[in-house]
């Protein structure tokens, strides 16, 4: 081999070894993406109706923080399976003790939790993420305007989103522009859906459905989970 080919090799040789660090690095910055559950929040109103609006706010805030390619962010029909499993599921509110349980349980690095506060049609929304190996916890809260309960929840995820990248030490993704809106009443009968898919009565979550999206078409959540349902 002349010493110009032996030269030419060991070029060739450090590109290639140079190359698969890279995408070692690459499948490592992968694998350490945080995963992240959004638990059910709590419900606090006069109205004993309004508990149900847990698993819609719960499916709202996955789909926002999903959006999110920095996160995984864990399916809510999952969550359903971990509150079954530790016989949660007719529970109203879940302490500290057991949302880090749920959160183990779920492989999750964080949880996003709170409480949802409804008086009259107005109200406040009241989220915080919490670290569930250090317990560290940070907030946030949106209030509920004119009882649109899609721009307070879409306004909420943004602002959780900005203290998960704040924790990760990394850049918040953009804002997304809300898609819609969603009165109260029309966020109950959604969430009467997702809670009847949960029971299997796809007859009573299709009826709902189609109650939400002819009275608010641009509700997009509603449309698109009505279609799953018509096929």
């Amino acid at each position: 081999m002349t010493r110009a080919l032996a030269g030419r090799c060991k070029v060739a040789l450090v590109a290639l070894f140079a190359a698969a660090q890279a995408l070692a690095q690459a499948d490592g910055g992968r694998a350490a993406k945080p995963r992240l559950a959004v638990l059910y929040f709590d419900v606090n109103s006069n109205d004993p109706e309004h508990q149900v609006l847990k698993k819609g706010l719960c499916e709202m805030l996955i789909t926002d923080l999903s959006s999110d390619p920095s996160l995984t962010v864990v399916e809510r029909n999952r969550l359903e399976e971990v509150l079954a499993e530790l016989d949660l599921q007719q529970s109203s509110k879940v302490d500290p003790q057991t949302a880090q349980k749920i959160g183990k349980l779920l492989g999750a690095q964080y949880l996003v939790m709170g409480s949802v506060n409804v008086l009259k049609g107005s109200g406040r929304l009241d989220g915080k993420v919490v670290n569930v190996t250090t317990s560290v916890v940070t907030g946030a809260m949106q209030p509920l305007k004119d009882g649109d309960v899609f721009e307070a929840e879409a306004r909420l995820a943004e602002k959780l989103g900005q203290v998960l990248a704040r924790l990760d030490a990394r850049d918040a993704p953009p804002p997304r522009k809300p898609q819609g809106r969603l009165s109260l009443e029309n966020a109950v009968k959604y969430s009467q859906a997702l809670d009847a898919l949960d029971k299997k009565d796809k007859k009573t979550a299709k009826e709902k459905l189609q109650l939400v999206v002819k009275a608010q078409p641009d509700f997009m959540l509603a449309t698109l989970e009505l279609d799953r349902l018509m096929k």
